[in-house]
C-alpha cells in the first residue's frame, strides 16, 4: 500500500510540473544563469536535474540527473531533498534505501515542506527506514494537513 501511495505522490508530482497541451510556458522570474555557472540557483540546477531524469529536452540519464538534484539538496533546496527522498523511496535512479529516503524527507520536512513531512510521518508510522514512533507520526500528519499536503487528508 505504502508503494502505491508513494509512487501515486511521484506520478502526481510529475504530472503537476510537466507542461499541459496547449498550456504556454510560465514566464521566468529573474535572469536564467548559465548550466554550471556561479550564478545558477538552486532551483535552476533542481529543474536541469529532473530534465535530465525525465528526459525532458535531452536524451535520459539518471546518473547526470541524481547529481544535480543532489547539488540542489545540498545547497538546501527543499524540494530537491523531498525529490531524493522519493527516488531512494521507490529505487529510481538510485538503490532503494528507506533510510536514506527518509534522511531527505526529514531535510525537506525541516523546511516545512508538505509532502515530505507526510511521507516521513508515514515512514515513522510503519517504522521504516527510521524508529517506529507513533507520536512523531501523528505531528507531522498534522504539520502536513496544516499546510494542505492533499495525501494527509486522506488518513
Amino acid at each position: 500500500m505504502r508503494r502505491l501511495l508513494v509512487t501515486a505522490l511521484a506520478l502526481c508530482l510529475g504530472a503537476c510540473t510537466a507542461p499541459q497541451p496547449g498550456a504556454t510556458a510560465p514566464v521566468a522570474k529573474g535572469p536564467i544563469h548559465a548550466p554550471g555557472s556561479p550564478e545558477e540557483t538552486a532551483a535552476e540546477i533542481y529543474w536541469r536535474g529532473m530534465d535530465y531524469l525525465d528526459g525532458r529536452g535531452m536524451p535520459r540519464d539518471d546518473a547526470k540527473g541524481l547529481a544535480l538534484l543532489q547539488s540542489a539538496a545540498d545547497k538546501g533546496f527543499a524540494e530537491a531533498q523531498f525529490m531524493l527522498g522519493l527516488l531512494y523511496d521507490t529505487g529510481r535512479a538510485v538503490n532503494e534505501d528507506p533510510a536514506v529516503a527518509a534522511a531527505w524527507y526529514a531535510k525537506a520536512a525541516a523546511q516545512k515542506h508538505p509532502e515530505a513531512e507526510f511521507l516521513l510521518g508515514l515512514d515513522y508510522y510503519r517504522g521504516r527506514g527510521v524508529r517506529q514512533n507513533d507520536a512523531q507520526a501523528v505531528k507531522l500528519f498534522g504539520e502536513a494537513a496544516a499546510r494542505n499536503a492533499a495525501a494527509a487528508y486522506h488518513l
